[in-house]
């Protein structure tokens, strides 16, 4: 992008970038682990950052698709992308069912895209954290009403058994993650004892 390629702030937030894509790919599966992402940002920043920004330190990667990518991997990103699917699935769900309420939805519908834009580039203050999450809860829940009377019995067991099966696999990603987030813990503390 001209005029803004020579920004130091440009320059620092894409060695974050960088240094959060390099994990995602040396920890694939599980990412570094929750909260991990400053914990190895000084193994993986490049060279360059180090001799032109030396004493930039960074514990979040300034973006919430690299952060996520880097401590969590690939199976809580696909997890993420499948609730992102059903968000927009519920809010398409209800702009058809519920007309009065068009409009509302509308608003939260844009307040979710604002949202994962400014995610991208930007931290996100845990304040609208917690929103974000409220609005995707209450989206999926409103359109449940109109869901259950658009499906079939086999349909609901359908989706109650991927539900599980979702639950299951997120709370074991979550336990492995603890897990080896102790791990490295442990390996640093070992390593730093005399």
């Amino acid at each position: 992008v001209s005029g803004i390629s020579g920004d130091s702030n440009v320059t620092v937030r894409s060695d974050f970038w960088y240094a959060g894509a390099a994990m995602f790919f040396h920890h694939l599966g599980f990412g570094v682990g929750p909260d991990n992402y400053g914990y190895f940002y000084e193994k993986y920043r490049s060279l360059k950052s180090v001799k032109q920004f030396a004493s930039v330190i960074s514990n979040d990667a300034h973006s919430a698709m690299v952060q996520s990518f880097a401590t969590l991997g690939i199976f809580a990103i696909i997890f993420f992308i499948l609730i992102a699917v059903s968000v927009i699935n519920s809010l398409v769900i209800l702009m058809r069912n519920d007309i009065e309420k068009r409009r509302t939805y509308l608003v939260l519908g844009l307040f979710l895209l604002v949202y994962f834009s400014n995610s991208l580039i930007s931290p996100i203050p845990l304040p609208n954290k917690f929103l974000f999450w409220l609005v995707i809860g209450y989206v999926i829940v409103q359109s449940m009403k109109y869901r259950e009377t658009s499906y079939s019995s086999i349909s609901l067991r359908a989706l109650t058994l991927g539900s599980s099966v979702l639950i299951m696999a997120t709370t074991t990603l979550l336990t492995a993650s603890t897990i080896k987030y102790f791990y490295a813990q442990e390996l640093s503390n070992s390593s730093t004892a005399p």
